[in-house]
């Protein structure tokens, strides 16, 4: 028997946690309940739905079930799982620099050179502005 994948049925990650995966199954279950989708296969997609929805949100089935997730696809990355985050949701690998450089090479699409001189003249603009913010001159 083929394993399902309940992740991406809930169409959710696999270090999700127990509210993310009920607020996934909210939402599928307004769109695929019989009662409200009318297509033949509307029945068996709100079963699957609700069955990774059951194994998922208890916390013994989903241990049981993640250990044959794993073997089948694979352990995920350490770089996503939540012992990386404190318990408030701060990721210590967040940086404001790291995120201004990604959406910058985003806005330049991937043309790096650009990207890093429109990147630095931005942010020798911006130290500049908060300089004169931040210690401003008095006025005579």
């Amino acid at each position: 028997m083929k394993l399902k994948n309940y992740y991406t049925l809930l169409q959710v990650m696999p270090q999700a946690s127990i509210d993310e995966i009920k607020k996934a199954y909210r939402k599928l279950a307004k769109i695929w309940h019989p009662d409200k989708n009318h297509s033949p296969s509307a029945s068996k997609v709100f079963q699957g739905i609700h069955e990774a929805y059951k194994t998922l949100t208890h916390p013994k089935k989903r241990n049981a079930y993640n250990l044959k997730y794993w073997q089948v696809f694979g352990k995920p990355t350490t770089q996503n799982t939540p012992t990386n985050k404190h318990q408030d949701g701060f990721d210590p690998n967040f940086s404001a620099d790291s995120v201004l450089r990604k959406n910058c090479d985003r806005m330049m699409r991937g043309n790096h050179q650009k990207s890093n001189r429109i990147y630095q003249e931005w942010l020798n603009q911006f130290w500049a502005n908060w300089g004169q913010k931040t210690n401003p001159t008095p006025s005579s």
